[in-house]
């Protein structure tokens, strides 16, 4: 497999919704009541996409 950059396309981010832990924070795991990082998956054409 080849995997190529293809500069055409493009992204437009149309909802942000802020990601919360629903048991909130929990200081022993040093985990804040939101959720640090995440990553996205989106549907294109009939391929799914990871970002």
């Amino acid at each position: 497999m080849t995997v190529q950059r293809d500069f055409t396309l493009h992204a437009t981010v149309l909802k942000s919704v802020p990601l919360r832990y629903s048991k909130g924070a929990d200081p022993t795991s040093d985990r804040p009541a939101h959720v640090r990082a995440g990553s996205s998956l989106t549907w294109f054409g009939d391929r799914l996409l990871t970002g």
